[in-house]
Protein backbone atom coordinates (compact mmCIF):
# COMPACT_ATOMS: atom_id res chain seq x y z
CA UNK A 1 0.00 0.00 0.00
CA UNK A 2 1.18 3.08 -1.11
CA UNK A 3 0.21 6.93 0.27
CA UNK A 4 -0.13 9.59 -2.11
CA UNK A 5 -0.17 12.98 -1.18
CA UNK A 6 0.93 16.80 -1.83
CA UNK A 7 3.59 18.94 -0.52
CA UNK A 8 4.22 22.93 -1.79
CA UNK A 9 8.00 22.94 -3.71
CA UNK A 10 9.43 25.99 -4.86
CA UNK A 11 10.27 25.52 -8.40
CA UNK A 12 13.67 27.52 -8.88
CA UNK A 13 13.38 27.48 -12.27
CA UNK A 14 10.19 29.80 -12.71
CA UNK A 15 10.45 31.15 -9.36
CA UNK A 16 6.76 29.68 -8.14
CA UNK A 17 5.63 27.99 -5.35
CA UNK A 18 3.81 24.08 -6.98
CA UNK A 19 2.06 21.73 -5.09
CA UNK A 20 3.91 18.57 -5.93
CA UNK A 21 2.24 14.54 -6.22
CA UNK A 22 4.31 12.27 -3.01
CA UNK A 23 4.32 9.07 -2.89
CA UNK A 24 5.61 7.60 0.83
CA UNK A 25 7.71 4.53 -1.14
CA UNK A 26 8.74 3.48 -4.42
CA UNK A 27 6.27 1.26 -5.49
CA UNK A 28 6.45 -1.89 -7.38
CA UNK A 29 5.15 -2.04 -10.66
CA UNK A 30 5.39 0.29 -13.43
CA UNK A 31 4.82 3.49 -11.33
CA UNK A 32 8.41 3.03 -10.10
CA UNK A 33 9.46 3.88 -13.59
CA UNK A 34 8.14 8.01 -13.04
CA UNK A 35 9.14 8.19 -9.53
CA UNK A 36 12.49 10.26 -8.33
CA UNK A 37 13.24 11.54 -5.00
CA UNK A 38 14.34 14.85 -4.61
CA UNK A 39 15.46 17.49 -1.79
CA UNK A 40 12.47 19.89 -1.05
CA UNK A 41 13.79 22.64 1.16
CA UNK A 42 12.20 24.03 4.19
CA UNK A 43 9.65 26.78 3.24
CA UNK A 44 10.66 29.13 5.88
CA UNK A 45 12.89 29.33 9.04
CA UNK A 46 10.03 27.88 12.06
CA UNK A 47 9.67 24.70 10.01
CA UNK A 48 13.37 24.50 10.00
CA UNK A 49 13.85 24.58 13.50
CA UNK A 50 10.47 23.80 15.20
CA UNK A 51 11.02 21.13 17.95
CA UNK A 52 7.26 19.83 16.57
CA UNK A 53 8.76 19.04 12.88
CA UNK A 54 10.97 15.85 12.24
CA UNK A 55 10.10 16.61 8.59
CA UNK A 56 11.92 14.87 6.39
CA UNK A 57 13.23 17.14 3.46
CA UNK A 58 13.78 14.36 0.48
CA UNK A 59 10.45 13.28 -1.01
CA UNK A 60 9.54 10.88 -3.94
CA UNK A 61 7.68 12.78 -6.42
CA UNK A 62 6.14 11.88 -9.95
CA UNK A 63 8.33 12.87 -12.60
CA UNK A 64 6.43 14.66 -15.25
CA UNK A 65 5.95 12.10 -18.30
CA UNK A 66 2.14 14.18 -18.91
CA UNK A 67 4.67 17.71 -19.84
CA UNK A 68 1.75 19.53 -20.28
CA UNK A 69 3.14 21.92 -17.58
CA UNK A 70 6.16 23.64 -16.84
CA UNK A 71 7.45 21.63 -14.18
CA UNK A 72 9.57 18.71 -14.02
CA UNK A 73 7.13 16.74 -11.62
CA UNK A 74 3.30 16.32 -10.88
CA UNK A 75 1.42 18.94 -9.47
CA UNK A 76 -2.12 18.63 -7.91
CA UNK A 77 -3.12 19.60 -11.68
CA UNK A 78 -2.07 16.47 -12.95
CA UNK A 79 -4.15 14.63 -10.74
CA UNK A 80 -6.54 13.10 -13.35
CA UNK A 81 -3.77 12.11 -15.35
CA UNK A 82 -2.46 9.88 -12.35
CA UNK A 83 -5.46 9.04 -11.68
CA UNK A 84 -5.55 7.44 -15.39
CA UNK A 85 -2.17 6.28 -15.34
CA UNK A 86 -2.95 4.35 -12.11
CA UNK A 87 -5.88 2.64 -13.74
CA UNK A 88 -4.27 1.35 -16.59
CA UNK A 89 -0.96 0.04 -15.09
CA UNK A 90 -3.29 -1.92 -12.22
CA UNK A 91 -3.38 -0.02 -9.47
CA UNK A 92 -6.74 0.53 -7.33
CA UNK A 93 -7.37 3.45 -5.06
CA UNK A 94 -8.13 2.42 -1.46
CA UNK A 95 -10.99 4.84 -1.22
CA UNK A 96 -12.05 3.37 2.74
CA UNK A 97 -8.64 3.70 4.01
CA UNK A 98 -8.45 7.56 2.47
CA UNK A 99 -11.28 8.12 4.00
CA UNK A 100 -10.37 6.93 7.43
CA UNK A 101 -7.40 8.55 6.93
CA UNK A 102 -7.81 12.08 5.19
CA UNK A 103 -9.07 12.82 8.92
CA UNK A 104 -5.98 13.17 10.37
CA UNK A 105 -3.66 14.42 6.90
CA UNK A 106 -4.62 17.60 5.37
CA UNK A 107 -1.73 16.43 2.71
CA UNK A 108 -3.12 12.94 2.01
CA UNK A 109 -4.79 12.68 -1.34
CA UNK A 110 -5.57 8.54 -1.67
CA UNK A 111 -3.86 5.34 -0.72
CA UNK A 112 -3.40 2.58 -4.04
CA UNK A 113 -2.48 -0.93 -3.83
CA UNK A 114 -1.48 -2.94 -7.18
CA UNK A 115 -3.94 -5.34 -8.14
Amino acid sequence: MYRIGKIIYLNKNTQCYESLLTINDIPQGNLKNIIKMINIPYINDSEKYSSCSCMNTCKYVFHNINNNNCSDYLTTNDLPFLVNYLTTNNYNIDSKLTKILNKEDRDLLFYITLK
